[in-house]
């Protein structure tokens, strides 16, 4: 899977997770298997998918610019330290420093909110697939679940036979995990490819930033799995409407 590790390409993969998703709804509707709360709760988390990528893009474009703002200040002051000490000293309280920190904290917030997003969504997946494939899905419906506990239902064969999904999905999953219980996050570079990695207070009230980091990479790998779980979804639903011509009878 050729990644080009850029904002640009996070958005065209959204915008085409968004046109996979209104495809599969209307697949979904036609097949009439699934219940409308099912299908539609899925199409709600993918809908929250593309609403907190649009925001973590904007977040992500103005984190960016601040670095490279700071790059150019230490450029442009390399040869005078009295400067660029006059300058940092006069920021520090300014209307500069506060709408870079809330752009700081704007970009955290977002790529927390899609972890959560992502994990919800792919869970409803799963409640499709289960009634798709003659089942009812329950009240929670767990991928997690699909993949650890239930590998042989046809539902996980739909899910297994997407290349690389498992361990990618375990990988999100303990992202997400780490989000619930606690995690703080930190910026992490370079500067024109800010992510972010996982840190936490100790009862010692020390700081500890873990090595395991997020980057753009990582939520557009993120996006073209949810876009495959639904081009599964719409292959199953056409593979199963095609009539099997052994049980044809010719007149």
């Amino acid at each position: 899977m050729k990644i080009i590790e850029s904002l640009t390409q996070f958005t065209i993969d959204l915008g085409n997770f968004e046109k996979q998703l209104a495809s599969c709804a209307q697949s979904l509707a036609a097949c009439g298997k699934v219940r409308h709360s099912v299908r539609g709760r899925m199409g709600d988390c993918g809908t929250d998918i593309v609403y907190i990528g649009n925001t973590f893009a904007t977040a992500h474009l103005e984190v960016t610019a601040w670095a490279i703002d700071d790059i150019e200040i230490l450029n442009q002051t390399r040869d005078d330290w009295e400067l660029r000490l006059e300058f940092m000293h006069s920021k520090q309280n300014s209307l500069s420093a506060r709408r870079e920190e809330e752009s700081r904290r704007g970009l955290m917030v977002a790529y927390k909110s899609i972890l959560f997003f992502l994990r919800a969504f792919h869970d409803s997946a799963y409640a499709v697939l289960v009634e798709l494939t003659g089942g009812r899905a329950g009240a929670y419906p767990s991928m997690y679940a699909c993949l650890t506990k239930k590998k042989n239902g046809p539902a996980s064969e739909v899910v297994c036979q997407i290349p690389g999904y498992e361990p990618w999905f375990l990988k999100m999953r303990n992202w997400r995990n780490k989000i619930k219980n606690g995690a703080g996050l930190a910026l992490d570079g370079p500067q024109t490819n800010i992510g972010v990695s996982f840190m936490h207070i100790t009862d010692e009230n020390a700081l500890e930033i873990t090595n395991d980091t997020i980057h753009l990479r990582d939520l557009i790998e993120s996006v073209r799995f949810s876009s495959q779980l639904l081009t599964s979804i719409v292959k199953w639903i056409e593979n199963d409407t095609v009539p099997n011509l052994e049980e044809v009878s010719v007149s």
